[in-house]
């Protein structure tokens, strides 16, 4: 994907690390308030709804819900920076290419904010 020569491949990662205190929740009842709220969350109001069935409220004994309180983070983003303009246009074009929209609009994005 390179138009550079002599270019060996590189990895295109981010990594974010949150740093802090975890309390796990061990009251039923609010476990089973927080399952409500994430089941609505992601099903949306008209959705699936969590009934009151033994079946879903056995799942209390397998899931474990926690809060964490972040006190640190600390984030890497590493997508070609350090390449030409024209190795991190072909790479952009390359992602495209086998479908990978995501990291490409993301390459584009930090390689247009880096030419301002």
């Amino acid at each position: 994907m390179y138009v550079s020569d002599i270019t060996p491949p590189t990895w295109n990662y981010s990594a974010v690390h949150c740093y802090g205190n975890i309390h796990f929740i061990d009251d039923e009842t609010e476990i089973w308030n927080l399952f409500h709220e994430l089941v609505e969350r992601y099903e949306g109001k008209d959705g699936w709804k969590l009934t009151d069935e033994k079946k879903f409220k056995d799942l209390i004994k397998f899931v474990r819900f926690f809060e964490f309180k972040i006190e640190n983070i600390e984030a890497k983003f590493k997508f070609n920076q350090n390449k030409s303009d024209e190795d991190i246009k072909s790479v952009i074009s390359g992602l495209r290419g086998v479908g990978n929209k995501n990291a490409a609009d993301f390459m584009e994005r930090i390689t247009n904010q880096r030419s301002q």
